[in-house]
């Protein structure tokens, strides 16, 4: 049972992890943006 648990979260956390790093990636050009439109 822990090797499917570690197996399982091994293979999740990349997935979520590139995910979240992705989104902190784009919130910045989305904030310039808005910013050039606003202006």
């Amino acid at each position: 049972t822990w090797w499917t648990i570690t197996g399982n979260f091994g293979n999740i956390l990349p997935i979520d992890w590139s995910k979240s790093y992705a989104r902190k990636l784009q919130l910045p050009a989305l904030n310039l943006n808005e910013r050039a439109v606003s202006l």
